[in-house]
């Protein structure tokens, strides 16, 4: 059957005839809610202070909420918001913690990997299991495939109890590792070679462990303008193989990928934020047959003069195959978009306003979507910061443009605020 490469949803031929047929469909969207999670006004859970900053990356699993914020993480299982780990929490070992990051934080029911440093700057990777601290990886730590230890740590990746994370030596070569099946290993380092070449790999990010499977990006030089040639490649026990690189057609496009800094990970689904030559670049969903295209820089917004999707970030989420992503569209509209059973829509815009606040900037990150709850961190125009939920309304109906059957998006209807309990 043949499909609408811009808009993968499986009554793509029905809704095609009742578009050409009818015109364009004026869909309502439903009302979007946003849950206020934390803000400069709310006290940390142990009572002593409020929060001063709050992480660009929360996370969820179902309802449950992981965000970094001040020196440390938080997380709402469902009763309230408790500690992951502050400044004075324990580190197996001895000593305490007296940091994380936000670069990625794993969540899995009840379970937290993150990234962490003590009071003399020792880094590693740890899980928080039910309050019980593990150390998946330190500077102790001997790397494999090496003579050294670690020295830093990065994007830890979470499934099923199995870590994975990007980190460098103390001579900082780097590499992707994991502890899937049991033991430490690498993934790949500086010296494996990138499938099909005969070249290593000296670029690494942003690994997903899944099932069997590590997924992340890697290359092995600069290309044009500075930017990295990267490829999103995969380890299936100890295999690893090329999904998408620089010899990558870009769908509905002209060329190759020339550019693939972000990716997540869903199943057998995958969605990335990619660019090509002459200033092409979108976000793509491979749905385990094809690369399709979600939005590109000829995405149009329903009633607006303007077309096209732009300035596209690393900052994508992917769940059950919906979709969803920061990026400007049009005349400089900022905003976090998503792609929901079908639907394009925009979820919360940079101007909108938020508890009588006005939004400046808008960030998210993987897992920051499940079921129809999406997570994000707001910095507003006074300089203040907050994490939100949003609920995505599940739409009736799709809206179509009848010629060329091209995705057509439409704002929210309202916003109805409420806060956490």
């Amino acid at each position: 059957m043949s499909r609408l490469r811009r808009l993968p949803v499986v009554a793509a031929m029905i809704i095609t005839i009742i578009a050409l047929s009818f015109g364009p469909i004026q869909t309502a969207i439903g009302q979007v809610t946003f849950e206020l999670i934390a803000d400069y006004d709310t006290v940390e859970p142990d009572g002593s202070s409020t929060f001063t900053s709050l992480g660009q990356r929360p996370v969820l699993d179902g309802n449950t909420i992981v965000f970094s914020g001040n020196d440390g993480i938080y997380a709402d299982f469902g009763a309230g918001m408790t500690t992951i780990v502050d400044s004075g929490t324990p580190i197996p070992g001895g000593g305490n913690f007296v940091g994380t990051s936000d670069h990625s934080i794993g969540v899995q029911g009840t379970t937290v990997a993150f990234d962490g440093i003590d009071t003399v700057s020792r880094k590693g990777i740890y899980l928080n299991s039910n309050g019980i601290i593990q150390t998946i990886a330190d500077e102790d730590t001997a790397v494999p495939n090496n003579t050294g230890t670690f020295e830093d740590f990065r994007y830890p990746s979470l499934d099923n109890g199995n870590v994975a994370f990007e980190a460098w030596d103390d001579s900082w070569d780097g590499g992707i590792y994991t502890n899937l099946g049991g033991t430490l290993r690498a993934v790949a380092d500086e010296s494996t070679m990138i499938p099909g070449t005969t070249e290593p790999f000296n670029v690494f990010s942003s690994p997903i462990v899944h099932g069997q499977s590590v997924t992340f990006t890697g290359g092995t030089t600069y290309g044009e303008n500075g930017e990295k040639r990267l490829g999103i490649h995969r380890d299936t026990g100890g295999v690893l193989t090329t999904l998408f690189d620089t010899t990558t057609t870009i769908p509905d496009g002209t060329g190759t990928f020339t550019y693939l800094p972000g990716f997540d990970v869903d199943g057998d689904s995958i969605v990335i934020q990619a660019k090509g030559s002459d200033n092409q670049e979108g976000i793509y969903l491979f749905n385990g047959e094809e690369l399709i295209t979600v939005v590109d820089r000829t995405t149009q917004m329903l009633g607006s003069s303007s077309s096209g999707f732009w300035g596209l970030r690393a900052e994508l989420t992917l769940d059950n195959g919906n979709v969803a992503f920061t990026a400007g569209h049009g005349d400089f509209h900022k905003g976090i978009f998503a792609l929901y059973e079908g639907e394009l829509m925009e979820v919360v815009g940079v101007g909108d306003e938020l508890d009588g606040k006005t939004i400046f900037e808008l960030h998210m990150g993987r897992d920051s979507l499940s079921g129809t709850n999406l997570a994000f961190q707001a910095t507003m125009t006074d300089g203040s910061e907050a994490i939100y939920m949003a609920q995505i309304p599940e739409p009736a109906t799709l809206s179509l443009l009848a010629m060329g059957g091209l995705a057509m998006l439409r704002r929210r209807s309202t916003q109805v605020l409420r806060r956490r309990r």
